[in-house]
């Protein structure tokens, strides 16, 4: 099975993702950076993107835009969790299923919920 990819300029969000990623046994690997984010996405394909939505320099939307330039035909599935989920709602919807967004998860998210989500996704950790 592939990493679960993390993207979140907040140190203690990303960390706490990471956590609950790892905790329910996933490899996982978190960026503060969005830019190095989608450079370790060229080289490496993960199995799951988590997203927040507001970072500077890269935005969550345009991240999702970049995203989808770097893998035509083949889209990666994507879990936005933000506290601004709803900016989700300005994207057009092709653009948002392109992108490969698959769910929306506010912020502070529990455990179980995201790994419901991450286990509906991509399934059981090997």
């Amino acid at each position: 099975m592939g990493e679960v990819l993390i993207v979140d300029d907040d140190d203690a969000a990303r960390e706490a993702l990471r956590g609950m990623v790892e905790a329910a046994g996933y490899p996982a690997v978190a960026f503060g950076n969005p830019v190095g984010a989608l450079a370790r996405i060229a080289e490496h394909r993960p199995a799951l993107i988590l997203l927040d939505m507001m970072m500077p320099q890269v935005d969550g939307a345009d991240f999702l835009a970049r995203l989808v330039r770097l893998h035509e035909g083949g889209t990666i599935p994507v879990i936005v969790v933000s506290a601004m989920g709803y900016l989700m709602h300005g994207m057009p919807g092709g653009q948002v299923h392109a992108a490969g967004v698959r769910e929306v998860l506010t912020k502070p998210v529990r455990y179980a919920t995201l790994v419901d989500a991450v286990r509906r996704i991509i399934g059981p950790p090997d």
